[in-house]
């Protein structure tokens, strides 16, 4: 159903959780970071020394993955 990366970069931690609700083993539908959605699959690496939180949903989007 899913898993969680913690990944830090340059002092900033970004705690990543994947769900894949459909059970689909390809491409991502969704990406959030810290609440908001993006408009692509990146993931922007902040470097403010901060926590981030990240989610991102499995499933058939615009690219599969």
């Amino acid at each position: 159903p899913g898993f969680e990366v913690a990944y830090r970069f340059d002092g900033a931690d970004y705690n990543i959780h994947v769900e894949n609700p459909e059970s689909i083993n390809r491409g991502v539908k969704q990406v959030f970071l810290d609440d908001v959605a993006l408009s692509g699959h990146n993931i922007p690496l902040i470097k403010d020394g901060r926590a981030h939180q990240v989610r991102v949903v499995m499933g058939i989007g615009e690219t599969p993955v």
